[in-house]
């Protein structure tokens, strides 16, 4: 069978359990450390009250020998022959004389003296020899402790005592106090001094700090040899002190409150946090699938981002910076030596700008698609990578290229491929290719230097008309430096006056005479010397200073032409041509 426990038990359960253990350890506790307590303090007690006790024997013997000492004085006043005790003759203070049957032959307080003597013949002493104590006798209030000695000498005639005794006597309390148990009621004790008395009857007490005889007390006898006194002490609060029981079974209860009360707020925290965890749980599943859709939908962002990134966006085709990653890559598998020779193409296309000025920009777009398009499928035989270059330009990278003329071939498939007219919003247009092309046998060249190669034979490409694709040769270089000088020069070729024109008569064969003259431009270089326009004319239609250039060469004409006038005949006719670019 099995219990079913309450819901509102089974939260209080774990509280009553723990305070149940508490309770039971803590009396345990405490019952022990009472013991243990009580125990130190009955070795304390007993300690204490060997000590007094031997104060009490102290001043005991103090007293015997004040006794004893008075003895020997009266001894010389009961020496033998002496007629009578002198008139003046008494003893000291706290004795008195006494005769062997207890009678008291003189005192200095007769009624204490009488009720001592008295005491000390009823108790059946008289006669015997020997010293000791005697009593406590009580007198008054007050118990008296005393001690009887013999006197050597017979007492005089006339004192009618065959011998004499001097006996000396003092208060229990003087005595008490004199042994400091002052100092006993000082330090929490309760005592009491006892005498011992006949088998089965209780002691006598004779003095203590309350009334009535201590209950469990440590008692240590007084060296008395006659009168068994006895000092008992115990703590005036007990051996178990209600105030210490009190205040430990409050630290118990407080800790059994404390420890019970966080059972129950453990068990209801631990509730709480099953309750939390499950929901956080369930939050956390919850998150969980909405950051991994979140993962999802930025890897395929992220994904987006490095196509949009490394491609062009109308033509989908690689970009620039994706071409120059698989060139640098290229270059290094050749430095490994797992290629053996690749090559760049750049493709140049001519009138682009053309068809962007008088169709649109869509249009020109369109048709970079339909060239990107035609030229995948031209080079889909091959391991190629074409890509975007530019607004007009196109690149391809060829693996493992067997030679230049592998690459040469390369080129030649793409001058097929733009062989037919495209399609562009009702027109047909055809487009003329510039390509240049360079193979690259050394992994040793960086990316840019291997372009730079390509670049150079599409320059040349572009300036030579009758060859639309070129190869890049060692010589190419040279003349692509002499190029860029003379460009770099060409800016400040006006400024240092270095432009020369020359005149070409024109003769009318009619009248056989010099009817005008034609400027011819040249440029005398302070290195290459004198230039023709066919030198650097193109240079200067690239480099944009064709215009100051015309300029220059009108203005000098028409100078000329006003300075020759004025020396012709009046009437005369006569013209210089200048040609434009």
């Amino acid at each position: 069978m099995r219990l079913s426990i309450p819901e509102s038990w089974s939260r209080w359960l774990p509280a009553l359990l723990v305070g149940a253990v508490v309770v039971l350890a803590g009396g345990r506790l405490i019952t022990l450390s009472l013991r243990e307590r009580a125990a130190d303090m009955r070795a304390a007690a007993e300690a204490v009250a060997a000590r007094h006790a031997q104060r009490i024997d102290i001043e005991l013997r103090s007293l015997a020998e004040r006794t004893r000492d008075a003895a020997q004085r009266a001894a010389a006043l009961f020496a033998d022959g002496a007629p009578a005790l002198p008139a003046s003759a008494a003893p000291p203070r706290g004795t008195f004389w006494m005769s062997d049957s207890g009678r008291v032959i003189r005192s200095s307080d007769e009624a204490v003296s009488a009720a001592l003597a008295g005491d000390w013949a009823a108790s059946g002493a008289a006669g015997q020899a020997s010293a000791g104590f005697f009593g406590p006798v009580r007198y008054a209030s007050q118990w008296y402790v005393a001690v009887q000695q013999p006197v050597a000498a017979h007492p005089p005639p006339g004192s009618g005592a065959a011998s004499a005794r001097v006996v000396g006597y003092d208060t229990l309390s003087a005595l008490l106090v004199r042994a400091r148990f002052a100092r006993l009621v000082n330090e929490g004790y309760d005592f009491a001094v006892t005498q011992s008395a006949a088998r089965g009857s209780a002691p006598r007490l004779l003095f203590g700090s309350r009334d009535g005889p201590l209950t469990d007390a440590v008692a240590s006898s007084v060296g008395d040899p006659s009168g068994h006194l006895e000092l008992a002490i115990r703590p005036r609060g007990g051996w178990y002190p209600p105030q210490l029981v009190a205040t430990e079974i409050g630290v118990l209860a407080l800790l059994v409150w404390v420890l019970s009360f966080g059972a129950y707020d453990l068990t209801h925290s631990v509730r709480r946090a099953r309750s939390a965890l499950g929901a956080a749980r369930r939050r956390l599943r919850t998150v969980h699938q909405r950051l991994a859709a979140e993962i999802e939908q930025h890897q395929n962002l992220q994904l987006s981002l490095e196509h949009v990134r490394f491609h062009d966006l109308f033509t989908g085709l690689p970009n620039r910076r994706h071409f120059m990653d698989r060139l640098d890559r290229a270059l290094r598998e050749m430095r490994a030596r797992r290629r053996p020779r690749i090559a760049i193409v750049l493709i140049d296309i001519d009138r682009f700008k053309l068809i962007n000025d008088t169709l649109g920009p869509t249009a020109g777009d369109e048709l970079m698609m339909q060239v990107a398009q035609r030229f995948e499928k031209a080079l889909g035989g091959s391991e190629c990578l074409l890509a975007r270059w530019g607004g007009d330009q196109l690149a391809v990278l060829a693996y493992d290229v067997d030679s230049p003329a592998a690459a040469q071939a390369i080129a030649g498939r793409l001058q097929e491929a733009r062989q037919e007219p495209f399609a562009l919003r009702q027109h047909r247009v055809r487009i003329a290719l510039r390509i240049g092309f360079s193979c690259i046998e050394s992994g040793l060249q960086r990316a840019e230097e291997a372009l730079r190669e390509a670049d150079i034979a599409l320059s040349v490409a572009k300036r030579t008309p009758a060859a639309p694709t070129v190869g890049y040769t060692p010589g190419m270089g040279g003349a692509a430096v002499s190029l860029v000088s003379l460009e770099a020069d060409l800016h400040i070729a006006l400024e240092r006056n270095e432009f020369r024109l020359l005149f070409q008569p024109i003769i009318d064969l009619r009248a056989r005479r010099v009817v005008g003259t034609e400027a011819l431009l040249r440029w005398r270089h302070p290195v290459e010397g004198l230039l023709p326009p066919a030198k650097f004319l193109s240079i200067a239609e690239e480099a944009r200073v064709i215009v100051p250039v015309t300029r220059w060469v009108i203005q000098r004409a028409c100078r000329l032409a006003a300075e020759w006038r004025r020396r012709l005949p009046a009437g005369a006719d006569f013209y210089i041509s200048v040609n434009l670019s």
